[in-house]
């Protein structure tokens, strides 16, 4: 019995204990499998196996396992998403690889279904053990990425069968120790010599709560993001932060946009790009305010199309 599955290796341990679990899968329908989203001809179950990677040890005496080579250097955790639910013949399994040769996004949709069974089991740790800093990954964490077809019991074991790789060929990847070097900014904030503002964390959690849909706690962190930073910047930067409309249509696409318009205020404000004595800070909030104003008298009038 020959199985398709997805493997990732990612950079930085999880939150979630290793093991096998079963994602149960209904029979097909309207709805593709909740898992991959392909409609699937009965029902049956997945399996998602986390694991950590452990050195391979030569042993005389303990039976020899058919494992897959040693992970690539940097991984820290290993998930499998194995689609046992539908078992496929010889014909079957070629016909699915060659699919993914000839179709990168079909691959790389493995690849986001995998990562969201992941998140479902992160989301859930953080929630019912109220472990707040239980966070969910990204492809920014991944460091391989395949798909492939295999015998289930190879698979049992951890092994792999025929699989090609999955990861965007584009991506301009970081691994975790560089995207946490620390650069100038990073090296600024350690000293002490640049503010990080608390509003700027509740817009770092509208975004990754839009990211992964879950808008209405997305909105709430943006609304409240726009209030706290009104009160901890001043003068234009304030201001800005008040023209930036936050209470706005539930779409994780004008979420993010409103995020990156807030964000926005306080890179300009940390530059120094905004004016900074009294008499100049106030002339260009009354210029601004003018504007917004005339604007908005435009849009009344007719003279303007509404957004």
């Amino acid at each position: 019995m020959t199985l398709a599955y997805v493997r990732l290796g990612l950079d930085r341990a999880l939150p979630i204990p290793p093991g096998r679990n079963v994602i149960a899968a209904g029979p097909s329908g309207a709805r593709g499998d909740r898992v991959t989203g392909v409609a699937r001809d009965q029902g049956g179950a997945d399996v998602l196996d986390l694991e950590v990677p452990e050195p391979e040890k030569v042993s005389r005496t303990a039976p020899k396992r058919r494992r897959r080579a040693p992970d690539p250097a940097g991984t820290r955790f290993v998930v499998t998403l194995v689609r046992a639910s539908e078992p496929l013949d010889a014909s079957a399994g070629a016909s699915v690889l060659e699919g993914w040769r000839r179709d990168e996004a079909e691959a790389q949709r493995w690849v986001g279904a995998a990562l969201a069974a992941v998140n479902r089991a992160i989301r859930a740790q953080r929630l019912v053990h109220r472990d707040p800093y239980a966070v969910e990954v990204t492809l920014d964490d991944v460091v391989w990425a395949a798909v492939g077809c295999a015998a289930a019991d190879v698979l049992a074991v951890g092994g792999a069968g025929e699989q090609l790789s999955a990861l965007p060929r584009s991506r301009g990847r970081m691994t975790s120790s560089q995207r946490a070097q620390p650069g100038e900014t990073v090296g600024l904030a350690l000293t002490g010599g640049l503010p990080l503002l608390e509003g700027e964390e509740l817009v770092a959690f509208a975004v990754r709560e839009a990211n992964h849909g879950r808008v209405r706690s997305a909105l709430a962190a943006l609304d409240a993001a726009g209030d706290l930073l009104a009160e901890e910047l001043s003068g234009l930067a304030a201001t800005r932060v008040g023209s930036v409309d936050v209470r706005i249509a539930a779409e994780p696409e004008a979420i993010l946009t409103a995020a990156e318009q807030l964000q926005d205020v306080v890179d300009r404000w940390r530059s120094g790009e905004d004016p900074t004595t009294t008499a100049d800070v106030e002339r260009a909030a009354e210029a601004e305010q003018a504007a917004i104003a005339r604007h908005a008298h435009a849009q009344r009038s007719g003279d303007l199309p509404r957004s």
